[in-house]
């Protein structure tokens, strides 16, 4: 066989190619559902390059090691993300919102809600409507921890909830989803002012409430800064007492809270009691065993390094006598 310029040409191109290539079809099965969108999970069309807005993130942010040889870090940081800007959380479009899903494991979610999350266009479209909340005027929140809901009026129950790590910008969207025709619903939402990512009535934290009635189809709801603070009575305390009173015994916020690395859980007690303190991950499993002592009455500090954990939402539950206490708290890397 005679070979030509042109062939030889053809082959140094698919040979400088081929590492890219390959780093794009392992990191898509690096990505929870990352199969469902293929190569458009990060670039624009099938051929690869260029990025698309999550697969900037990617590459700019959660890639180890970077360049092309890294492997997709699908790290809470990443999920709780809105690259396309559509409203939806990365986690959220892809079904796996607290970065739960690990490579290998069977794909997340609920597969009739994924959309693509590095286009804005692509959204999840689950039973109900949409209510898509444009918020503006909030740089000098960027950062905090942020919380919002979608309340039925008349029921008073939630139908839906999200969360961000941070404000992202000073202009932004966040949006929700199971609004029903002809239904009235709350948006309440709030920043964290004191950083222990619960809520606080204003003016701790900074709060508002959005009425929106008689909904007709996907709505979409422009909302500006302001101090017209709205106390949402979010509740603070994760879980609920198994039983008995709550009398004497309070479980304060960690600090720091986010944590990377050392933490200190922190308590106080009206009488002695045995404490037994633990950490759980978001779907309730232990997976550490802080103390099972004998504490006296007072204030009590207890420090612990959550350097083994992999980033992620987690919960510490503390049980002295009948009271049982449950707070959160977001490890970063």
């Amino acid at each position: 066989m005679r070979i030509s310029a042109t062939m030889i040409v053809a082959a140094l191109l698919l040979l400088n190619a081929s590492p890219e290539l390959a780093a794009r079809d392992r990191r898509v099965n690096q990505i929870p559902n990352g199969l469902q969108f293929d190569c458009q999970t990060c670039h624009e069309t099938f051929g690869g390059s260029p990025l698309n807005d999550f697969g900037l993130d990617v590459r700019d942010n959660f890639l180890t090691p970077s360049g092309a040889a890294g492997n997709v870090d699908w790290v809470i940081e990443l999920a709780m993300l809105d690259s396309d800007g559509d409203g939806f959380t990365n986690g959220e479009e892809l079904q796996d919102p607290l970065a739960l899903w690990s490579s290998g494991a069977p794909r997340p979610g609920n597969q009739s809600l994924l959309s693509n999350p590095g286009f804005g266009t692509s959204v999840p479209d689950g039973p109900g409507s949409n209510v898509i909340v444009a918020l503006n005027g909030f740089g000098n929140l960027v950062g905090r921890w942020m919380e919002m809901r979608l309340v039925d009026v008349e029921t008073g129950m939630e139908v839906w909830s999200t969360a961000r790590s941070g404000v992202p910008s000073d202009a932004f969207a966040v949006g929700l989803m199971g609004a029903l025709e002809t239904r009235d619903y709350f948006v309440d939402f709030y920043v964290d002012g004191n950083g222990n990512m619960e809520y606080d009535a204003p003016p701790v934290d900074e709060a508002w409430r959005i009425r929106l009635d008689n909904v007709e189809g996907h709505s979409n709801l422009d909302f500006t800064y302001n101090t017209n603070y709205t106390d949402i009575q979010w509740g603070e305390i994760v879980s609920v007492n198994e039983g008995a009173s709550f009398a004497g015994v309070e479980l304060l916020a960690n600090t720091p809270n986010p944590v990377q690395g050392v933490t200190a859980f922190n308590f106080t007690l009206e009488s002695a009691h045995n404490v037994r303190l633990q950490v759980l991950d978001a779907r309730g499993s232990l997976v550490a065993a802080v103390t099972n002592d004998q504490f006296a009455p007072g204030v009590h500090r207890v420090e612990w390094s959550a350097a083994a954990l992999a980033p992620g939402v987690y919960f510490y539950r503390l049980e002295a006598g009948a009271a049982v206490l449950v707070r959160r708290m977001l490890v970063l890397r």
